[in-house]
């Protein structure tokens, strides 16, 4: 601005005051106003980020515009950090001390036990024996029952004039015949009588046993046996059992100490007869 040694009227003073009063006063304003702008711009920018948190957030926001800042530190974190959770922490530690306390040994003890039970309830809906010494004797002879079933079959590849093979052939002068050795106080003794040449089944009153020799034959065939009836107990008998599924289900055909026979037939445990005692 150039200067002058002319002096200023003093109207002319009071106007130029006034004029750059009221330009103050419009500077004034419009920073006022651009402030505002601002401010409001901001506002609008972070009103979404605002509204996503809490009440207490809302009003953090509105306290720092009321001054002038912005709703949200340019620093803060969108998730605030907080302590871990000890509780959860102390169950999971607590957790590995139970299961580093607990020994081996017991899960697999709790898994034979499970196991064990399982089979049971089975065989004692198939009907199959339970009794601990039944148990014990079959697995004991499993070997010579299994070897009776593979190598039984031909002992000498014998054919009969009828066709027949040979599948079995005992006189029980040996003891390990493939055949049941076992006795149950009070109830039956099973077993070969080597220097006998005999296979005795002694038996209680009321009854039944007998023994396989763990062959499986789907194909027809024939059974010679002979049996011999005590003479104490003449009443009682023996016989053949055919077409074993388990110990409520099979054929018997008997017969007694007086020479005759009959053919009964047990389905679900309960008898019926077939054939009646004929001479």
């Amino acid at each position: 601005m150039a200067a002058t040694g002319k002096p200023m009227p003093q109207d002319e003073l009071l106007t130029t005051g006034a004029t750059a009063q009221a330009a103050g006063q419009h500077a004034s304003v419009r920073q006022t106003t651009v402030q505002q702008t601002t401010i409001q711009q901001t506002t609008q920018a972070t009103g979404q980020q605002a509204d996503t948190t809490g009440d207490g957030n809302d009003l953090r926001a509105k306290k720092r515009q009321a001054i002038g800042l912005a709703p949200e530190r340019p620093t803060a974190k969108s998730n605030p950090q907080r302590p871990p959770d000890e509780s959860h922490a102390r169950g999971q530690r607590a957790a590995g001390r139970d299961n580093a306390a607990r020994p081996w040994w017991l899960t697999l003890l709790m898994t034979g036990l499970i196991a064990a039970t399982t089979l049971l309830i089975v065989a004692k809906m198939m009907g199959a024996p339970t009794a601990w010494p039944v148990i014990v004797h079959n697995i004991t002879t499993w070997p010579e029952r299994m070897a009776a079933r593979f190598n039984g079959a031909s002992p000498s590849a014998t054919v009969t004039p009828d066709g027949y093979r040979v599948a079995v052939d005992s006189q029980f002068t040996r003891g390990d015949n493939g055949l049941v050795q076992m006795s149950v106080p009070g109830q039956y003794e099973i077993g070969p009588q080597p220097d006998q040449g005999l296979y005795r089944m002694k038996l209680g009153a009321n009854q039944l046993a007998w023994s396989s020799p763990g062959l499986t034959c789907l194909a027809p065939h024939r059974l010679e046996a002979e049996a011999v009836v005590a003479s104490e107990t003449a009443d009682g008998y023996a016989g053949v059992v055919g077409r074993l599924n388990d110990g409520r289900n099979f054929y018997l055909f008997a017969v007694d100490g007086q020479g005759r026979y009959q053919v009964q037939l047990q389905r679900d445990g309960l008898w019926s007869t077939l054939r009646p005692w004929t001479s």
